[in-house]
């Protein structure tokens, strides 16, 4: 080998050497793996419970108290299976009331806000529930729309901020309160 091969041997190993320790401006993306709770299909059970209080702004006079159950997942994790009751009462008379929706959520329950929207049936009734009124069947199916948010409280709490309208949009209703959350 000739001196001119050799140094330009050592002048390249030098290179490399210097080289390898400097700092690398360009890293690896972190990588997030994919969702696993992600399940396709029905899942019933208990998944959480919720608690309402709101007004009936068609009953000026009356408060609402309501409990919700999340029972399950219908298709995905977004798409859930909800039953509440709610009690009317300070209006005469009393209002009863137990539905069963259909909720999809916008964003999945690790956000720090979860936006959803839903649609059900439910049975309506009230204390005097003795037949045709003129102002309403007794006791009735009524169509039932929800819209409304949670937003995180702690890992296991939400508040939930929610309208309800029932009755085919003639009847409405807001509520305010604390929802379990999935971990």
């Amino acid at each position: 080998m000739n001196r001119s091969g050799w140094v330009f041997g050592v002048i390249l190993l030098i290179l490399l050497v210097l080289l390898s320790g400097m700092p690398h401006p360009a890293a690896a993306q972190e990588f997030t793996p994919p969702e696993t709770s992600m399940k396709k299909g029905v899942h019933l059970g208990l998944f959480g419970i919720g608690t309402r209080l709101g007004a009936d702004f068609k009953q000026n006079d009356q408060i609402v108290s309501s409990i919700t159950l999340d029972l399950g997942n219908v298709g995905s994790d977004r798409f859930r299976l909800r039953g509440s009751s709610e009690i009317g009462f300070g209006s005469p008379p009393d209002t009863y009331l137990g539905a069963l929706e259909v909720v999809y959520r916008f964003t999945r329950d690790i956000e720090p806000a979860v936006p959803y929207v839903g649609a059900g049936v439910g049975v309506w009734g009230h204390q005097n529930c003795d037949g045709f009124t003129l102002e309403d069947t007794c006791p009735a199916v009524w169509p039932m729309f929800a819209l409304g948010f949670e937003l995180r409280l702690s890992n296991k709490f939400n508040w939930l901020l929610e309208y309800h309208s029932e009755q085919t949009f003639s009847r409405h209703r807001l509520f305010i309160g604390i929802t379990t959350r999935r971990s």
